[in-house]
């Protein structure tokens, strides 16, 4: 479900604009860890936020996870498309931990399912087998808007 993003501004973006651009839920973030080779780590993936944290779905044996077991800095990015002819952004830099308890992780899906907009009835009636969720708790927000 497409939100409307903030004004363009030449200005950094608010908390509440930030919250409005990555609630928009239209682009797929670029999360970056980093492998033990000391060099980035780049996948696009889905995510929801919940405060001021964002969610990442995905599974447990992936190098993104490995990645952030051995280092928990990690970073997000959502950009607008250029078929949009936006050129704004916001990158989300935090610490990442993995949440693996069946009963948080249901919570989250069911969470991630409202965002989409399913109905009660539809959401979630158990934790994916394998699934993880990836938390990126913010430590800074960088934003930016050339449009």
């Amino acid at each position: 479900m497409a939100r409307n993003r903030p004004q363009r501004s030449s200005q950094p973006m608010s908390d509440a604009e930030i919250e409005t651009y990555l609630d928009a839920g239209d682009e797929w973030a670029m999360l970056t860890t980093i492998g033990k080779d000391g060099f980035p780590h780049t996948v696009a993936i889905g995510y929801f936020r919940v405060g001021d944290d964002l969610y990442l779905g995905m599974r447990d044996d992936t190098q993104k996870i490995k990645n952030v077991v051995r280092n928990p800095k990690a970073s997000v990015l959502v950009t607008a498309s250029k078929t949009k002819g936006d050129v704004t952004g916001v990158m989300i830099q935090g610490d990442a931990s993995i949440v693996r308890d069946d009963a948080e992780r249901l919570e989250l899906a069911r969470e991630a399912a409202r965002q989409r907009g399913l109905a009660d009835a539809e959401l979630p009636q158990e934790a994916s087998p394998g699934g993880v969720f990836m938390k990126l708790t913010r430590h800074k927000a960088i934003t930016w808007s050339f449009s």
